[in-house]
């Protein structure tokens, strides 16, 4: 019952976690220097802060890293809500995070949960003007997760938005969000050490079919897709695209880079995982949601679903 949350990616992470990066330089076999470091290593530090050094233990290191985040996360989403609207609507999109299709990534041994609580973290303390906070929650969603980079521009801006863009008023402060792209670099700068290459991770994402669309031949491999990719990136692009209305611009500049940024590489796969991510379209989904017919409509329609790519995921079919 709990291994059913360990597939596919879930391997890697555990695979880092206990034994560390390894890169196969052979064409045509993945490494798994595709993945990001942050997850992995809380899986093994706490793995060995509770002795548990079997692949059980190490598993449910994973597992309580995952749930602990959603938690953190589900908190400062609702708190975030709640700095622009009412109660019902901060309640609302918690639901709706909790309800989406793809939500048991948040469960899995998967760096879902870990992004998303500090994405949301980043947002919220920037909207506090606790920007050294702001920084070091983006540069922990770039240690997570690629769209993790993007945060420099959403906060850079919110930063410069809350100061009318006038430079004047420009702070010491300002520097923190440098943290952001930094960690990225450092991170390569780990692998330029320990594998000769600080663009390792573009050449390995090759292997793994991920290469950017102006690359001959790539532009074929949108036609390669799930029908949960599909509709949920449909559904999230919708989304996106009434958030630039309803809600403030640097949610939109971070839903919109962070939606592309897959597509970049050249495929549609896993769009069904990228989306859920993206906390805007949560809110505009409860803003929504106040009409009680499309409430409880999207409900059923979102939990059935849910269910029914749980129980494919469990069964070692690809969701998204």
């Amino acid at each position: 019952m709990v291994n059913i949350f360990s597939r596919w990616d879930a391997e890697w992470y555990l695979d880092i976690a206990k034994n560390g990066y390894r890169y196969q330089s052979d064409r045509g076999r993945n490494s798994s220097t595709a993945f990001y470091p942050m997850y992995p290593s809380l899986i093994a530090a706490t793995a060995f802060l509770t002795g548990a050094s079997s692949d059980a233990g190490i598993l449910a290191a994973g597992l309580l890293i995952s749930n602990l985040a959603l938690l953190v996360g589900l908190v400062f989403l609702t708190k975030l809500v709640r700095m622009d609207f009412d109660e019902e609507t901060a309640a609302r999109s918690a639901l709706y995070f909790l309800v989406f299709p793809s939500t048991f990534f948040f469960s899995a041994v998967y760096t879902e949960s870990l992004f998303f609580a500090a994405v949301v973290i980043a947002f919220y303390a920037a909207r506090r003007q606790l920007w050294w906070v702001a920084g070091i929650s983006g540069a922990a969603a770039t240690l997570t997760r690629p769209p993790g980079v993007l945060m420099f521009v959403a906060l850079g801006f919110e930063y410069l938005y809350q100061r009318k863009f006038k430079l004047k008023e420009i702070r010491a402060d300002a520097a923190a969000l440098l943290l952001v792209p930094l960690a990225l670099v450092a991170h390569f700068g780990y692998m330029q050490w320990r594998f000769g290459s600080f663009w390792i991770f573009l050449h390995t994402e090759k292997e793994w079919g991920r290469d950017l669309v102006g690359t001959p031949g790539r532009w074929a491999s949108f036609a390669h897709f799930s029908g949960g990719d599909l509709l949920i990136g449909v559904l999230a692009l919708g989304l996106i695209l009434v958030g630039w209305k309803r809600l403030r611009p640097s949610y939109g500049i971070f839903a919109t880079l962070a939606f592309l940024m897959p597509m970049a590489s050249g495929t549609l796969l896993g769009m069904g995982r990228f989306c859920a991510i993206l906390f805007p379209i949560y809110i505009v989904l409860a803003l929504i949601g106040k009409n009680p017919a499309l409430d409880r409509n999207w409900l059923i329609l979102s939990s059935s679903m849910a269910v029914l790519f749980m129980a494919m995921f469990s069964l070692w079919r690809y969701v998204g």
